[in-house]
């Protein structure tokens, strides 16, 4: 394609082009705040050139494809941190709630067992009062029903964790199979050699969230197609497949699962990550040595208890036997493979109920307060390597080291992603600046294109083949005689040659007869007579650019040009 037409086409190329520029500039600015989306940008190539009169000549601009700007090593260290951030997120509430169930204020379980043995101090100075010996009997149930209401609410901690969990699991099997399915969406559309941004853009946000949940990563086929397993290498989708969590709970115990077509496998711990595995581990390693050591206190108090109380005497005579219930294991019978101290805080509870059954003496003598103060001085005892006090000391300050942990690991987990996702924003996020400037670039190109178009039809070529076709049409009016046999619509497009007559079709000529039944036209007498007698009105130009005129209702003979031949020249004039 050379000359006139070359050009026109290298025109109408570069309007499409631009014109596919400002709508993918438009498509970004309206994205400014959808999260995760990706810029996108136009990619031109020339059109191939070809040899004309000894030169190279180029036919204009086409798109090659709308491609996504993305930095795949940026998305999988986001994917990375993301899990990392998940993992000490998760932890973080439940932390807050460890931490006031053993708070340090004035408030808590050793505040209640200091207030115990102070009623028991008191009652050494006046043993038999009974108001005194009441007050003890008071503080000890106090004791025993916070140690086993702090039981009770880590026992809930632990049943809601795994309910947490549970409930993740059906949200995350979902998102696998949207990935699963994107996989294979993503793989059509590119078979066809278009792109398939967006699509890409919401798996990869799936895979983010599915990251934070469980601490998977991902992994690029050579067929584009993202594949995700867990820490533990164990997959999660490969390609059109996706594999599904599963749980079973029977109690207090929780296991999980994953089904691989089929082929189900038991997960541990160590297999898993992001908030999963920071739940998993409050719930199976935290959780479980913070009640170890509560019911090891509680033991401890019962049994040291119980063993003075047994060797004083009460009011009545009798020998001192248990203040409190003793641990419901004990001889490790109710639970074999437990310890003696198992569920011991949950159980704990006083023995007696009448004051007069404190053995505060070692005779039933009223004044004897002599296993009154033996029992005061347990307080300040240490049973095994820490006193009562100690030991709750233990715990607290473990949970709230955790705790001040997690803090600094959520802010340091928090600050690297936000890092690492202004990394990968500034490479593929949009810019408003950036796009403005692409949107002004277009729009002036677009313009330009459009100007070159209006110059090409208006080059002295033009003008040279519309002096050539007057000249054609002057020729053709000598023809001097018409035949009015037969009357047709006339296409005058047909009668010359397209070079010489180019569309859009010349305006028809109108024909109007005076009374007398001559021609105001200047058309020869015997075709105004061939109108006049078939009194066929005249058709007017089409509302629309159509390629068909009907320039006058006359024979179809040779002399039919002639009417052409008027009706462009009207036009060209």
């Amino acid at each position: 394609m050379s000359g006139i037409l070359g050009a026109l086409n290298a025109g109408k190329t570069a309007l499409e082009a631009n014109q596919v520029g400002l709508e993918v500039t438009g498509n970004n600015v309206a994205n400014v705040n959808t999260p995760g989306y990706s810029r996108q940008q136009v990619v031109y190539s020339n059109v191939p050139t070809f040899s004309h009169k000894g030169f190279f000549i180029g036919q204009g601009v086409q798109v090659s494809t709308i491609q996504r700007e993305h930095d795949q090593f940026l998305e999988n260290q986001l994917i990375a941190k993301t899990a990392e951030y998940g993992f000490e997120k998760a932890q973080g509430n439940t932390l807050s709630e460890l931490e006031r169930i053993f708070s340090i204020d004035d408030d808590n379980l050793s505040a209640d067992i200091g207030n115990f043995f102070e009623s028991v101090q008191k009652l050494s100075n006046n043993p038999s009062d009974k108001v005194m010996r009441s007050t003890v009997l008071r503080k000890g149930q106090n004791l025993g029903t916070r140690f086993n209401g702090t039981a009770d609410e880590l026992n809930r901690l632990q049943d809601n964790l795994s309910q947490s969990i549970v409930d993740k699991v059906d949200g995350i099997n979902s998102s696998l199979k949207k990935i699963a399915e994107l996989n294979s969406r993503i793989q059509t559309i590119e078979a066809t050699g278009q792109s398939a941004n967006a699509q890409r853009d919401n798996q990869e946000a799936l895979i983010r969230d599915i990251a934070q949940q469980t601490g998977a990563g991902v992994v690029s086929s050579k067929t584009g197609m993202l594949s995700l397993h867990l820490p533990g290498g164990l997959p999660l989708v490969q390609g059109t497949s996706a594999s599904a969590l599963g749980y079973q709970s029977a109690g207090s115990s929780l296991s999980l699962s994953v089904d691989i077509g089929g082929d189900v496998k038991k997960l541990t711990r160590a297999q898993m990550g992001g908030e999963i595995r920071g739940m998993l581990d409050l719930r199976e390693e935290m959780i479980p040595e913070i009640k170890d050591n509560l019911d090891r206190l509680a033991y401890d108090i019962t049994q040291s208890f119980n063993t003075q109380h047994a060797l004083g005497m009460d009011l009545e005579g009798d020998a001192g036997g248990e203040f409190f219930t003793a641990p419901p294991n004990i001889g490790q019978i109710a639970h074999p493979s437990r310890p003696e101290h198992y569920d011991a805080a949950r159980n704990m509870s006083i023995a007696i109920t009448d004051g007069n059954r404190i053995a505060a003496g070692n005779t039933s003598a009223p004044g004897d307060n002599e296993n009154a103060l033996a029992l005061a001085d347990i307080y300040d005892k240490k049973i095994g390597e820490a006193t009562f006090a100690t030991q709750y000391g233990k715990i607290a300050s473990a949970i709230g080291i955790a705790k001040n942990r997690n803090e600094i690991s959520v802010n340091g987990a928090e600050t690297s992603m936000e890092q690492v996702k202004n990394l990968r924003d500034s490479a593929s996020a949009v810019s408003l600046d950036e796009e403005m400037v692409n949107l002004i670039q277009f729009q002036r190109s677009f313009q330009s294109s459009a100007k070159f178009l209006s110059t090409v039809d208006e080059r002295p070529i033009a003008s040279s083949i519309k002096l050539r076709t007057i000249l054609l049409l002057l020729a053709l009016f000598l023809i001097p005689e018409i035949n009015c046999s037969k009357m047709t619509c006339l296409q005058t497009h047909s009668m010359l040659p397209e070079i010489l007559l180019p569309p859009p079709i010349p305006r028809c000529l109108p024909l109007k007869m005076n009374s007398s039944g001559q021609s105001r036209s200047p058309l020869p007498a015997t075709a105004a007579a061939a109108v006049k007698k078939t009194e066929r009105p005249m058709p007017m130009k089409s509302e629309k650019s159509s390629m068909r005129w009907c320039v006058l209702a006359i024979p179809k003979s040779p002399g039919n040009i002639f009417l052409a031949a008027i009706t462009t020249i009207n036009r060209l004039l």
